[in-house]
This record gives structure tokens, C-alpha cells and sequence, in this order.
């Protein structure tokens, strides 16, 4: 993560940090991006958020937080799962039974493309994406149409070791043309099939990060 936004933030980018947890990531862009206003962070779960907001007061307001599930369609309420921890937090399904330690909360939603319009942004302007929405990911890329048709746009995403069928990168690579990255370590990043993919998730409990992009090949500052 900090190889590709250290390659790809500049003063004069957008990025969306979805799923923002506690801010690690915003906090990270606001040393390359100086006007709070090009970072958005944004987290659902209530808990969470109050940490965030946090963070952010205590960095001087680096960058700004807004509370919302980013899922396809904007300006909706949605049952919200709170509890297990951060990376259990996710929209809740339906019908899905709650047991135990899970709890719900309501949380208005909001979609990528509509994050980006409120910036009023030029065409030429960098948008680098951070996507960890557990399980939301292809939700929330259909609710970015317009967003992901620019060229100049860097999309970090996670891909679940649960999900064999690799969903969020088939939908990525078969149904927008993106083309899909691994970055490991220090050497260069990889172009990679579905079956690449498929092969580096070995940890049923983990999620990988990957990057897409329409343009130019992912180029890293070692390579």
C-alpha cells in the first residue's frame, strides 16, 4: 500500500480512502496531499467512526471524514454490522440472522461517483481509491460508472482469501477491462491473470490488496 501511494499521490490528487478504519491511510496521503479537502475518508460503523474523527482532530484536520456505507446507490439507509471488529463490519445481508456478539446500527449510504462530483474536479486530475468495504467492493464499483471511466485513476482493492471465485477481480478485469496488479515486497509490480490471483490467496482469513488501472502499467518507484 504505502510503495503505491508513495508512487502515485501528488499535491494536486484526489483519494478516497473507503473503509477508512481509524485513518491510517488518510493520515499517510495528507503528507503528500495538503488541502484537506482532496482526502475523503470514510467509514460506516459508528464506533469507528468516532475513532477516526479523532485521529483526524488530533492531525489538525488533515483530511476530511464522512460517516456512510459506500454500496452502489447513494442517499439510503442501510442496516449496518457493528460488531467482531472492524473487518466483520460490513452492510448487512438479507435475510441474515444475528447472533452472538453482532449487533446492527442504521448508516446512510453513499456511492463513489457521488464523492467525486462534490469535488468538482478537473479531467485531468489524479483519483487514487482505496477500497476495503468487506465484501461491498463490487457494489461499490458499480456505483462509480462515471469515476472509473478516467484514465488517470489508481485503484487499491482488496480481494478476500474466502472468495475462491475471486469476485471483486473478475468483476475488475471481465466487466470493466481493467488491468490488475500484484505488488509484493520490493520487486515490481506484476500484471495478473484471475489465475494469478487465485494462486496468491492462500489464507482463507486474509485479505490481499491488489491495483487496478485502465491506463499505463502500475510503475513503482524501485522499478
Amino acid at each position: 500500500m504505502a510503495r503505491v501511494l508513495a508512487a502515485y499521490l501528488h499535491p494536486d490528487c484526489v483519494f478516497l480512502d473507503l473503509g477508512a478504519n481509524i485513518g491510517y491511510w488518510s493520515i499517510y496521503a495528507s503528507e503528500k496531499i495538503l488541502d484537506p479537502n482532496r482526502i475523503l475518508a470514510v467509514e460506516a460503523g459508528g464506533r469507528t467512526f468516532a475513532r477516526l474523527r479523532n485521529n483526524a482532530a488530533i492531525n489538525h484536520d488533515a483530511f476530511s471524514i464522512i460517516q456512510a456505507a459506500v454500496t452502489e446507490q447513494a442517499g439510503q439507509s442501510v442496516s449496518f454490522v457493528t460488531e467482531g471488529g472492524h473487518a466483520a463490519a460490513r452492510i448487512a445481508g438479507a435475510p441474515e440472522k444475528f447472533v452472538g456478539r453482532q449487533a446492527l446500527e442504521t448508516v446512510e449510504t453513499t456511492n463513489i461517483d457521488t464523492l467525486i462530483n462534490r469535488l468538482h474536479l478537473a479531467d485531468t486530475d489524479r483519483i487514487v481509491i482505496k477500497l476495503d468495504v468487506e465484501g461491498a467492493e463490487v457494489a461499490a464499483l458499480k456505483g462509480a460508472a462515471d469515476t472509473l471511466r478516467r484514465r488517470d485513476l489508481i485503484l487499491i482493492y482488496e480481494d478476500h482469501g474466502s472468495d475462491p471465485e475471486c469476485t471483486v477481480s473478475r468483476f475488475l478485469i471481465e466487466e470493466l477491462g481493467f488491468h490488475v496488479y500484484i505488488v509484493a515486497g520490493h520487486g515490481p509490480a506484476k500484471k495478473a491473470s484471475l489465475e494469478d490471483i487465485s494462486a496468491l490467496k492462500t489464507n482463507p482469513v486474509t485479505g490481499y490488496n491488489f491495483i487496478a488501472t485502465l491506463g499505463d502499467a502500475i510503475r513503482l518507484d524501485s522499478d
